[in-house]
């Protein structure tokens, strides 16, 4: 050290150094490093050199100022009268302070500047942009890269929920580019399937609210996408969920589209599910696929012939019930309840008797104890309406018009809560239920008020329910609507009612055709061949009976095929009504 602090003034930009400021001290305090570092003489004069000029220059662009502004100038001021002097380490210390100050300041400076461009993004409906801007902020906020994957997920559910659960499309399509963006975040399998299942949830939650199905099949094939991640060998319980994602994807899906291939797979998917979802495993998971999966058989018996759907149904719905217990769970319990209902309904209306029928009122009724009016409003509102549904069919089977009056009152009951301007498809339903029920009250009393009513509720569910919106559901207002004015005509002078009768009945088969819903399609034949006896009843034109006729072959047809007895009770009546006619 003694040997290379001699030279310092043999080193020749000494002279200069000093000219800049720098003191013979700091001059002496930088061989004691260079010495302790460097062992070879000619390379430790070449660093003592290199550090004289070091030196020199921190003085000169001291005096000179940076352009960066006071703050920056007062700490560099500083350090260069502490370098002057050989106190680098303190010039060292005053630097770290001031790096750490504007690194703080810098980083809230840029938060601010996201934060702002985030709320223009919004602004301008650009989720995108938005999504882009919130994953930079994850970025800056989040030091430690192994946790910036589970913090850009939480930052894509937050998005989620808010969408899902206040309705709010913006949130959901944000949502969707913050899941596409932390799927190229995911590091390895797991988090590919992880963030290819959230990416499925919230484009199916969007594609629920929108018309056409385009979300919906983007959130199969992101489901499909994460079972390719998720290996059932490997996380069979993460499987399972996306199995059942799928399932419910599939089913909405499948109760838009005509036929039933999509709700066959959404089944299968349930069943899949439920191989490693099992009671003992996850009895709530096991119970909520259950439901899920009554839904689904539910959805396909009500286009198939038979009932073992149904009734498959019904078991898994009773099934869900074992767990979801009303104590553990008094609202999930109701949904069970309605759920049951329903399907009890459906294959009540199929069978002889009025058992299944009584057991459907009964689930309605105890579905009703939990979904109150003041609790769940809307909830309430859909119970009654399907409870309405039950009873209408009972009161169709019996006497009287006690449970024909239950369901009107049922009816209007739910309009006070489903209006149109709240839920226009549940106020549609519910008037077009309600026009079912005035009809049967009708057929059964003097006067026609109640069929004028029950005409006026099917036009007005017509209003909401149009062919380009849900055409099944049209082409079976359609029908009702033809019923209630076949009723009508038969008791009006003239046929005007009998005309719009067969229009409306005509109207119906543009979408219930044979090969789509064939039920749906032999029901309405049956139809138009009651209208068509009512035209010979007025005019006596024989081929008003020939029609009848081959309306009435085309359904008994289906009815046979399908075994659905009390469809072909009613067209052995039928066919005795036309060979009466012919005498």
């Amino acid at each position: 050290m003694g040997e290379l602090a001699q030279k310092i003034d043999k080193v020749d930009n000494t002279t200069t150094a000093r000219a800049e400021g720098v003191s013979d001290r700091a001059l002496f305090r930088l061989v004691r490093p260079i010495a302790e570092h460097v062992e070879d003489r000619d390379e430790a004069l070449l660093a003592l050199k290199e550090a004289v000029d070091i030196a020199a220059r921190v003085q000169a662009e001291g005096r000179h100022g940076s352009n960066l502004g006071g703050l920056i100038d007062d700490v560099l001021s500083r350090v260069t009268a502490l370098s002057a002097e050989g106190a680098y380490t303190a010039a060292i210390s005053e630097l770290d302070e001031a790096l750490q100050r504007e690194e703080a300041e810098s980083q809230a400076r840029t938060l601010r500047l996201l934060n702002a461009a985030i709320d223009q993004h919004l602004l301008a409906f650009d989720a995108d942009g938005a999504a882009t801007k919130l994953a930079r902020r994850v970025t800056l906020e989040t030091t430690d890269p192994a946790a910036r994957f589970g913090v850009l997920r939480g930052e894509q559910d937050v998005w989620y929920e808010r969408g899902r659960d206040k309705g709010l499309r913006l949130d959901l399509d944000v949502s969707i580019a913050l899941a596409r963006i932390t799927r190229h975040a995911a590091q390895g399998a797991d988090q590919r399937g992880a963030a290819l299942n959230d990416l499925g949830l919230a484009l199916q939650t969007l594609g629920e609210r929108e018309a056409g199905t385009d979300r919906l099949e983007q959130a199969v094939t992101a489901y499909h996408a994460a079972l390719e991640e998720f290996p059932r060998d490997s996380v069979p319980l993460d499987w399972a969920m996306t199995q059942m994602n799928l399932g419910n994807a599939l089913q909405t899906l499948g109760k838009r589209e005509a036929g039933t291939d999509r709700l066959e797979q959404a089944v299968t998917a349930y069943r899949a599910a439920l191989e490693e979802w099992t009671r003992d495993r996850v009895p709530l998971d096991w119970a909520m696929t259950q439901n899920n999966l009554g839904n689904a058989l539910l959805n396909l018996g009500k286009r198939a012939a038979g009932t073992d759907r149904l009734e498959a149904a019904v078991t898994a719905y009773r099934a869900a019930l074992e767990v979801r217990t009303r104590d553990s769970n008094p609202l999930d319990w109701a949904t069970k309840q309605m759920n049951l209902g329903n399907a009890l309904t459906t294959l009540g209306e199929r069978e002889a008797g009025t058992d299944r029928l009584e057991e459907a009122v009964a689930a309605y009724r105890a579905a009703l104890e939990e979904r109150t009016r003041d609790r769940v409003p809307l909830q309430w509102a859909m119970t009654q309406m399907n409870l309405g549904n039950a009873l209408t069919t009972l009161g169709r089977r019996e006497a009287g018009t006690d449970r024909l009056e239950e369901a009107v009152t049922a009816y209007r009951a739910a309009l006070e809560e489903c209006t149109r301007d709240r839920v226009p498809l549940d106020w549609a339903m519910t008037q077009m239920n309600l026009g079912t029920a005035l009809k049967a009250l009708g057929e059964r009393e003097a006067g026609t008020d109640r069929l004028e009513e029950a005409v006026a509720a099917y036009r007005a569910a017509l209003e909401e329910r149009t062919r380009d919106r849900v055409p099944l559901d049209w082409a079976m207002t359609q029908m009702n609507l033809g019923n209630a004015l076949r009723a009508l005509g038969e008791r009006e002078a003239g046929i005007d009612r009998l005309e719009e009768a067969v229009s409306a009945h005509r109207e119906a088969l543009e979408e219930y055709t044979r090969e789509r819903v064939p039920l749906d399609w032999a029901m309405t034949q049956g139809n138009l061949c009651n209208v068509h006896f009512a035209f010979f009843d007025k005019t006596g034109d024989p081929a008003r009976l020939d029609a009848a006729q081959t309306a009435l072959d085309g359904a008994r047809e289906v009815f046979a095929q399908a075994g659905a007895s009390q469809y072909l009770a009613v067209a052995d009546r039928q066919q005795a009504a036309i060979d009466a006619r012919r005498g």
